[in-house]
């Protein structure tokens, strides 16, 4: 037996049921200043992430050299004693 599901309301659908944001008492309503507020916050977020994943993103996928242990395959070279300059240390 296939069970029918509906499909879930879409965010124009439940304002037009006017189920959204409705307070049982007017006394417990927003203010739109509060609510223009959250949206100005919800944007301030979105774009926090945004930097965040391009950050992120630069970090792995980025040409780059390596930051640490360049030069200890010279370091090993010479402490095997295959080189005689003294110059090659880890710094």
């Amino acid at each position: 037996s296939e069970v029918l599901h509906r499909p879930t309301l879409s965010r124009v659908q439940i304002q037009a049921k006017g189920k959204h944001e409705t307070p049982k008492r007017i006394e417990d309503a927003k203010s739109l200043q509060f609510m223009a507020k959250d949206a100005f916050w919800q944007v301030e977020e979105y774009r926090r992430h945004l930097e965040r994943a391009a950050i992120v993103y630069a970090n792995e996928f980025g040409h780059k050299p390596p930051e640490t242990g360049v030069c200890l395959p010279d370091v090993a070279l010479y402490a095997a004693g295959h080189r005689k300059c003294r110059q090659v240390t880890a710094r």
